[in-house]
């Protein structure tokens, strides 16, 4: 049985033909600004967002590029303006060493 609501997120055809409205410019805006000190040097949105795939039930995917990352938590969420935020650290030398060890492998 559906849900009443063809937009309920359980309905597999109301919830794939919402998209998302555009995050507003102050959303990320006020994210980047909470989200910067001196250990980031990058933030970039990922997910749904970026694939245009986005629903209203969607969260938001942000990646927060780190020089060190052994005080910070691997994973975080915030909610901001009705959206749940995932934020996730990356430490810069670990992916860049994953990136060309990955390379690597699929040059042998």
């Amino acid at each position: 049985m559906t849900h009443p609501d063809p937009h309920y997120p359980g309905n597999a055809e109301g919830h794939a033909s919402l998209p998302a409205e555009p995050l507003p410019d102050a959303l990320l805006n006020t994210l980047v600004t909470e989200l910067d000190n001196d250990t980031i040097v990058g933030i970039t949105l990922g997910g749904s967002y970026v694939r245009g795939e986005a629903t209203p039930y969607s969260d938001v995917d942000l990646a927060c590029w780190v020089k060190d990352a052994v005080n910070l938590s691997p994973r975080r969420f915030v909610y901001r303006d009705n959206r749940l935020i995932s934020i996730v650290n990356f430490e810069i030398l670990r992916a860049k060493s994953a990136q060309l060890c990955g390379r690597h492998n699929r040059q042998e």
